[in-house]
């Protein structure tokens, strides 16, 4: 069972790596009779912040993670020069809520999304159409 604190190793698709090599992100969070708590951070191989988030659920399979994300709480993701990704919190907000049909309460989090998108990467980016 765990408890406390961990530092789990990820690959670039936030699963189990299958060799070093394939080290992509390091997690740390704490648990409580098996259960995460708090606030959750990912950290880039390099050891600045990836992203950070409220886990519900996190089991742990053969060869993967199988993680429940709580977007309800606040979800920062960051570049790796250290700014803030705006594009997918923004992204995943509107993504939720328009699932649940919720259209107009969708819309600023998709503008946000855009404007984060254009200043970022451009008009041209695939990303910047998506939200388009």
């Amino acid at each position: 069972m765990k408890q406390g604190w961990w530092t789990i190793e990820l690959n670039g698709s936030l699963n189990k790596p299958l060799t070093n090599s394939d080290v992509a992100y390091y997690r740390v969070m704490e648990f409580k009779d098996n259960k995460p708590i708090g606030v959750t951070k990912d950290y880039y191989a390099s050891g600045s912040l990836y992203q950070e988030m409220t886990i519900s659920s996190f089991v742990e399979g053969k060869s993967e993670f199988l993680t429940k994300i709580d977007y309800s709480h606040p979800y920062r993701v960051y570049w790796p020069d250290g700014s803030e990704n705006l594009i997918a919190p923004n992204r995943i907000q509107c993504e939720m809520l328009t699932s649940q049909g919720k259209l107009e309460l969708a819309l600023p989090y998709a503008e946000k999304a855009l404007a984060a998108t254009e200043k970022r990467v451009g008009k041209k980016d695939w990303r910047y159409q998506y939200f388009l």
